[in-house]
């Protein structure tokens, strides 16, 4: 109930643009894998699954069936920059990274921004399996702050 009224409540039915697709790299029996499933079919994008996460094959199945929306966990995202450095890959259909499921250090933050300059965040607040801690990253600065044990954020970062 609480997760169609997530769904409901987040995603406008068939507002995806053609073309668009998820890439869903974390397992679909985790609410994070679940969630992407079902705000995909609900939106109408396409869906491309990584069936085991590596960040060269996240890299190389985002360029080439043209991602569009993706979800990682921080430990995802760091691996994704630090391969990025490797070689080249065209994502510019990529619109955005949702992240969360922990803490996501500033530092890889201010890492994956420098690596697209011009880049601004949206902020998603979501409940994770990790209630302990609410951290909050701002849309025009860097920063963060505990704000004491609510939930966790994740983040939609317009890649």
């Amino acid at each position: 109930e609480n997760l169609v009224s997530y769904i409901f409540g987040t995603v406008e039915f068939a507002s995806a643009e053609e073309g668009d697709c998820s890439l869903i790299s974390v397992p679909p029996y985790h609410i994070a894998g679940i969630s992407q499933v079902l705000s995909a079919t609900y939106a109408g994008r396409r869906i491309a699954f990584l069936e085991n996460f590596d960040a060269r094959a996240w890299l190389d199945l985002a360029a080439a069936e043209h991602v569009t929306n993706a979800f990682v966990v921080p430990t995802m995202l760091v691996r994704i920059i630090d391969e990025l450095a490797t070689g080249s890959w065209d994502l510019s259909a990529l619109k955005g990274i949702s992240f969360g499921g922990g803490k996501m250090p500033v530092a890889v933050i201010e890492n994956s921004n420098s690596r697209k300059p011009g880049r601004e965040t949206q902020t998603v607040v979501s409940a994770s399996a990790w209630p302990s801690s609410f951290s909050w990253y701002s849309t025009s600065l860097w920063s963060t702050e505990m704000l004491g044990p609510i939930c966790s954020l994740a983040i939609f970062y317009q890649w």
